[in-house]
């Protein structure tokens, strides 16, 4: 077949997000099939394979900055479906794969090229920039949704990442029968322990302390406000407790005069943003994680990446208690539940793992275990494949 994909990240960014997403591309080209990708401007990070041909849209990406986060996904939206109408009309595509969350411009490539089109919902990421503007955009909030809604019922073909975001779907006037599930995935080698944190501990003046961590971009969704309104609540019983947060965003100015507010600057620790390859080498450093995120319709329907990262990491997470996240986190067998946006929930879980850090070890193995069974990339990619296959067979 002749494939075109289109993702609004580079393969560089897509690595980290999406590990899956790299495999699946070299095994299809291994099944000889010709793959077009349409994204920002080449940047492959360790990618190799001299038959992708990438063709992108002019402009550059970086998910670092925010300016680039919202204007230019909006110009991807323009951008590449007369990009990918261009290339049909040259190429004559047999499927379009969009392998993104970002809405609109997935039915503007159906409506233009009258080609099957299969799409992935990682995340309702028009939820996510609803909630950003609030409630002066009702009237705009009911359009995009309409949209959205609209694009599910008119595709060929939709991977969801959990079963709680099929069903949302099907609320919404999704076939069932085209809907798979397929979940969100992690390179569990590169977060395997395979060295010492001695330097990090060094760096930042660690000893016995219990370390207690975020790490991710740092945005509005994610209610970082909960974990920093938790640290004087936890220190107030045990000073031996000490925070990181790892990463950057625009909300990091807002959590640090947060943290000079509460007076709590001695007790947790920013590290500024940290390369990916990097990350595991800080996640090792702690003893527990907490992958954030605020009680939104969005963040219910999702399992985030973060949280699979602790656990390939063989660490227990402190998750919050949203529908998603719910079905996998078990209490005190891989981790442990918070009610979202609730500091005083979340400092008191926290000072339950220390109280059990014998366990949490155990916790942690468990929580690797379990994730390499169902989030591997090798696994995920490879149900990729048979999604697109399968979805186009019953579509001709």
């Amino acid at each position: 077949m002749k494939i075109c994909i289109l993702h609004r990240y580079p393969l560089n960014i897509i690595e980290g997000t999406n590990p899956s997403f790299p495999i699946f591309l070299k095994k299809t080209l291994a099944l000889g099939h010709e793959v077009y990708l349409v994204t920002f401007k080449n940047q492959r990070g360790s990618f190799h394979n001299d038959k992708l041909r990438i063709k992108d849209i002019g402009i550059s990406f970086n998910r670092r900055n925010s300016f680039d986060i919202y204007i230019k996904s909006l110009l991807f939206i323009i951008l590449a479906p007369l990009k990918v109408f261009l290339l049909n009309k040259k190429e004559e595509f047999d499927i379009i794969y969009c392998d993104d969350s970002f809405p609109f411009y997935e039915i503007m490539v159906k409506l233009l090229t009258d080609k099957k089109v299969f799409i992935r919902r990682g995340d309702l990421m028009c939820a996510y920039i609803l909630d950003k503007f609030g409630g002066l955009f009702k009237f705009f909030a009911a359009l995009v949704f309409a949209v959205e809604h609209f694009t599910w019922r008119k595709v060929d073909g939709i991977s969801v990442i959990t079963e709680r975001f099929k069903q949302y779907m099907l609320k919404y006037g999704a076939r069932e029968d085209k809907i798979s599930v397929i979940e969100d995935s992690l390179d569990f080698e590169k977060f395997e322990f395979s060295g010492s944190s001695v330097d990090l501990k060094t760096k930042y003046g660690i000893t016995d302390e219990f370390i207690v961590m975020y790490h991710g971009i740092m945005l509005s969704i994610k209610g970082l406000e909960a974990f920093v309104r938790a640290v004087p609540l936890v220190v107030e019983h045990n000073k031996n407790v000490k925070f990181f947060m790892v990463g950057a965003g625009e909300e990091l100015e807002k959590i640090k005069s947060l943290t000079q507010e509460l007076k709590v600057d001695d007790h947790i620790i920013f590290t500024g943003w940290v390369k990916y390859d990097d990350i595991q080498s800080y996640i090792n450093l702690c003893d527990i994680g907490i992958p954030m995120r605020k009680n939104t319709l969005a963040n219910n329907l999702i399992v985030t990446t973060a949280l699979l990262q602790y656990w390939a990491s063989s660490k227990p997470v402190i998750a919050p208690r949203l529908e998603g996240i719910s079905q996998i986190v078990e209490e005190s067998k891989n981790g442990f539940l918070f009610t979202p946006e609730d500091p005083e929930d979340l400092a008191k879980k926290i000072l339950e793992a220390v109280e059990k850090r014998e366990m949490l070890a155990n916790m942690g193995q468990n929580g690797r275990r379990f994730a390499i069974e169902r989030y591997n990339s090798d696994l995920i990619a490879d149900k990729m494949i048979q999604f697109l296959h399968l979805s186009a067979k019953k579509n001709k």
